[in-house]
């Protein structure tokens, strides 16, 4: 174990995944040392404030809406991870043909995934209802995993734009069920604070993924990334099950029902 010191590195991934002060530093407290149990003694500290009517200084507001935070920052980052390099990706795998506009074909995977994420957010606005979010999220995050692996391997142009449609439509559908995880909270305060965390664990972990795809690809080579993106996006799969996130929400109603 790396013990990182305090208001250092540890200090500033806690900033950029979960905002305010948590810090992620493993110095000070036993039960710091691994990742998880930090998470969950924020969670505990924050649910037995409110319990009690009485928010300490280390406990703040921090409520379980804001997990959607590290979830879109691991999302993000690794969906965003093949965006630097996809087209060059495409470029080798397109075998040019006469009458055809190479920089169009070449562009096709990217628009197509993007295609299907505009697609699936529109479509998500009516399969909330009957899947919630839990459905639209983990189906969704399960369809961008597999979409990603396809992607790398891929031996021809028409498989990997096949691929990057079945990553757009994931995408879409996790992105809207985080969103519906938000809008399930019916404090207008928290939910749009609740927001503002999502779009900037959002924004950290597209610039996250770019950053860190390019200079994977130059190490492992183009495709290895994208199972490597996969892999994320299993991490991403089990996070909300570790923490336990639909008990967060709301927390306060499942905690007097306990009590009385």
């Amino acid at each position: 174990v790396v013990l990182i010191p305090s208001h250092g590195i540890g200090y500033i991934m806690g900033r950029i995944i979960f905002g305010n002060h948590h810090d992620l530093g493993l110095c000070g407290h036993p039960s710091r040392v691994f990742f998880f149990n930090h998470i969950m003694e924020k969670r505990r500290d924050t649910l037995s404030a409110q319990a009690t009517g009485i928010q300490s200084e280390e406990s703040g507001d921090f409520s379980g809406i804001l997990f959607t935070r590290p979830l879109a920052y691991l999302f993000f980052t690794g969906l965003s991870l093949s965006v630097a390099f996809l087209p060059i990706l495409s470029s080798r795998l397109y075998v040019a043909e006469p009458g055809q506009a190479s920089a169009v074909i070449i562009a096709l995977p990217l628009a197509v995934e993007t295609f299907g994420f505009g697609l699936a957010t529109l479509l998500a606005g009516f399969l909330v209802a009957v899947l919630s979010w839990k459905g639209l999220f983990y189906g969704g995050v399960l369809l961008a995993g597999a979409g990603l692996y396809l992607s790398g391997a891929a031996d021809s142009h028409q498989l990997l734009t096949i691929a990057r449609a079945i990553t757009g439509v994931g995408s879409g559908f996790a992105y809207m069920g985080l969103r519906s995880i938000i809008n399930r909270e019916k404090d207008p305060a928290k939910r749009t604070k609740g927001f503002a965390n999502f779009y900037a664990g959002m924004t950290a972990g597209i610039n996250t993924g770019l950053v860190i795809g390019a200079s994977l690809a130059d190490g492992i080579g183009l495709q290895k990334v994208f199972f490597v993106a996969s892999a994320v996006m299993l991490a991403v799969f089990f996070f909300p099950i570790l923490i336990r996130i639909d008990d967060c929400i709301p927390a306060l109603e499942k905690i007097k029902k306990r009590m009385s």
